[in-house]
């Protein structure tokens, strides 16, 4: 036995699996983001030194298609020996001279589930068509 099938309406039906394609895309950067502001603010109030710098090096970077990191960044006004970058691994997992001081392990723990609604909430908002929320990272 023989079937032959004709599709009508292929084009249309590609054009809006393009369209529909682009719209969740468009929704993944700010879902990322929107995920990550938890974990930052929580990491922040965890940080166990006194001067700042640690603290105020917290940002969240977006890595595209790789998502949203929260993470150390360079302070420019900051010597290099006093770059958070430089002993942020020391204070997370402790050494020899030093007993762990971790921040960033619980933040991500207690913010687990938040992080995940935060995300979720703001890539159904774009996806319904609201434009990204603009985030201030203080």
């Amino acid at each position: 036995m023989k079937l032959n099938v004709k599709v009508l309406g292929l084009p249309e039906l590609q054009a809006e699996i393009d369209r529909t394609t682009a719209e969740l895309r468009a929704a993944e950067d700010p879902a990322q983001m929107a995920a990550a502001v938890p974990i930052l603010e929580a990491w922040r109030s965890r940080v166990p030194v006194l001067d700042g710098n640690y603290r105020d090096s917290l940002t969240i970077a977006n890595l595209g298609v790789k998502g949203a990191a929260v993470g150390t960044a360079w302070l420019g006004e900051v010597p290099r020996e006093e770059q958070p970058v430089m002993y942020a691994k020391r204070l997370e997992f402790g050494d020899s001279t030093m007993r762990p001081q971790p921040s960033a392990r619980p933040a991500l723990e207690a913010t687990r589930q938040q992080a995940a609604e935060a995300g979720g909430d703001e890539f159904r908002s774009v996806v319904r068509g609201r434009k990204p929320r603009k985030r201030r990272l203080t």
